[in-house]
């Protein structure tokens, strides 16, 4: 816990807090882990994976039954990140088999 409470670097916030409620977690301390995983969730930045953090928020004893709308809105967030992700990828793959199929004309 001294290591990281040393500073909180904004870029990496996300995984800042994320790390914390490992911490929290690991010492039993269910109340701060949460918070700081829904801290994680906040994060604006892509540095965070939220579906992972949202199954150790939802893993945590306590914390399943806390506000469970606002835990779906998390996973509907990170689903859709996700999904715009895959897209993106079909898309470069879609793009670079073009011009294999312009050569191809025997």
């Amino acid at each position: 816990m001294d290591l990281l409470s040393d500073a909180e670097p904004a870029a990496f916030a996300g995984l800042y807090a994320e790390s914390l409620g490992d911490a929290y977690a690991a010492l039993g301390d269910v109340d701060r882990a949460a918070e700081a995983y829904r801290d994680a969730l906040a994060d604006t930045t892509q540095t965070v994976n939220k579906a992972f953090v949202q199954i150790k928020l939802l893993d945590l004893p306590e914390a399943a039954a806390e506000e469970p709308a606002a835990q779906e809105e998390a996973v509907g967030e990170a689903a859709d990140t996700d999904a715009v992700a895959e897209e993106s990828v079909e898309e470069a793959a879609d793009a670079a088999a073009v011009p294999e199929e312009a050569g191809e004309t025997e």
